[in-house]
C-alpha cells in the first residue's frame, strides 16, 4: 500500500497567502458600505475578525502560534496607523485591544481543544 504525503508547502506559499489574507481584511474594513453593518458592533467584529485571522494564520496555514499572533496584531496595529489619516476612520486603542483580545481567545482555544492527528 502506497501512502500519500500532503504537498509540502512552499516557502513562498504560507507568507504570500498570509499577505493576502491581511490584505482582504485590511480591504473589507476600509470600505465605507460596509461599515454601518458591523458600526454598533465594533469592538465584537475587531474581536471576531482578528480570532478568526489568528487562527486561520496558526490552523490553516500552519504558523506557529506566536508568528501567527505577531502577524496578527500587526495588522491590527497597521489598521489603526492607517485610519489616522482618514477622515472617516477614528482610530482607537480600544480597537487595537479588542484586536488583541480576539487574538488571545483563538489562542487560548488552540490550547483548550488542540488539533487531532490523524484519524479519529
Amino acid at each position: 500500500m502506497v501512502s500519500k504525503k500532503p504537498p509540502a508547502k512552499t516557502w513562498t506559499g504560507v507568507p504570500v497567502q498570509a499577505l493576502t489574507l491581511s490584505a482582504a481584511v485590511f480591504y473589507l474594513a476600509q470600505v465605507d458600505l460596509l461599515r454601518p453593518l458591523y458600526a454598533q458592533w465594533d469592538k465584537a467584529a475587531h474581536f471576531l475578525c482578528f480570532l478568526t485571522l489568528w487562527w486561520l494564520f496558526h490552523r490553516v496555514l500552519g504558523m506557529g502560534r506566536g508568528v501567527a499572533g505577531l502577524l496578527a496584531a500587526t495588522l491590527g496595529a497597521f489598521i489603526e496607523v492607517h485610519q489616522m489619516g482618514q477622515p472617516s476612520f477614528n482610530p482607537s486603542w480600544a480597537d487595537f485591544l479588542a484586536d488583541l483580545a480576539g487574538i488571545s481567545a483563538g489562542w487560548a482555544l488552540t490550547l483548550a481543544f488542540p488539533a487531532q492527528k490523524g484519524p479519529a
